[in-house]
């Protein structure tokens, strides 16, 4: 049985105006990631963020467009942090948060469904000036309650956190990273790696590839770059998913604002989802 609440999420409001998004307005997204993106070093922990920043929480929503009239609408948000425990290992996580926007007909009167989903907890363990690192970490089942199973919001939002709203599904992952940087302002970064699953409430056991490639220029305070994102589900019944991105960000003080538009590449994701806008802002701590 589906456990449904009615309530108010204090981090609805910010995003609720971007539920309803056509696909004639992704213009207006695509314009604002132009502006960002004119020249003119922010480093890089998690996908579309400073990929090492010193002390860190960064505050991120992901708002999918779905073609789908009869699908929940939403948006899935992310708190992150990143801290570093000693110069080879750094204590990175997150805490997952949803809100739907119930438009099927069996919603018997609630029309606004909100809950946090599976906290991620891990290490990142990399020498300086190395290639390759480690990161290794664990999601705690601790989401409440299943949400609908109409709704494509949980999954197809951030597919790299896949198991991050699935209702009482812990899970283990480890990943292998390579980063390239250079002086001009070039970066490079690419990882890989399995991800286990699973259920208590289903009793089974999944497994996931995840991928990304990406690419970053760098231009005082500002980043832009781009990549293909990807996740294999390799038991029955098996997906791929794979998308690609643009994004921009930049530093002023103590804060990195930024913006993410990403679009399916596979043919199922296709025929479900026009596009997805992430919105982040970061606060860094480096003087602690």
């Amino acid at each position: 049985m589906t456990l449904q609440y009615q309530a108010i999420n204090p981090i609805v409001p910010l995003f609720t105006v971007y539920h309803d998004i056509e696909m004639g307005k992704i213009t207006r997204y695509l314009l604002l990631l132009f502006v960002l993106c004119i020249p003119g070093i922010s480093r890089g922990q998690t996908l579309f963020e400073n990929w090492f920043p010193k002390r860190s929480v960064t505050f991120n929503s992901d708002i999918p467009s779905i073609k789908k009239t009869n699908h929940d609408k939403g948006a899935v948000a992310f708190f992150d942090y990143s801290w570093p425990l000693s110069k080879l290992v750094r204590l990175v996580g997150d805490m997952p948060f949803i809100h739907l926007k119930r438009t099927s007909s069996d919603t018997a009167g609630i029309s606004s469904v909100w809950s946090y989903g599976n906290p991620f907890i891990g290490l990142e363990f990399k020498k300086p000036l190395h290639l390759f690192y480690w990161t290794i970490g664990t999601r705690i089942p601790l989401a409440p309650k299943a949400l609908p199973d109409s709704s494509l919001i949980p999954n197809v939002s951030n597919i790299n956190r896949w198991t991050a709203l699935n209702y009482r599904m812990g899970s283990v992952m480890t990943l292998l990273n390579f980063h390239y940087e250079n002086v001009s302002g070039f970066a490079l970064r690419m990882l890989g790696g399995p991800e286990f699953g699973y259920s208590s409430r289903n009793r089974i056991l999944q497994t996931y590839i995840k991928y990304a490639a990406q690419i970053r220029l760098k231009f005082h305070p500002l980043l832009i770059g781009g990549g293909i994102s990807g996740l294999y589900k390799v038991t029955t019944p098996s997906r791929s998913i794979i998308e690609y991105y643009l994004e921009s960000s930049f530093r002023t003080g103590s804060m990195e604002p930024g913006i993410v538009a990403l679009f399916p590449l596979d043919h199922k994701t296709k025929r479900q989802i026009h596009y997805i806008i992430g919105l982040r802002i970061r606060f860094y701590f480096d003087s602690m």
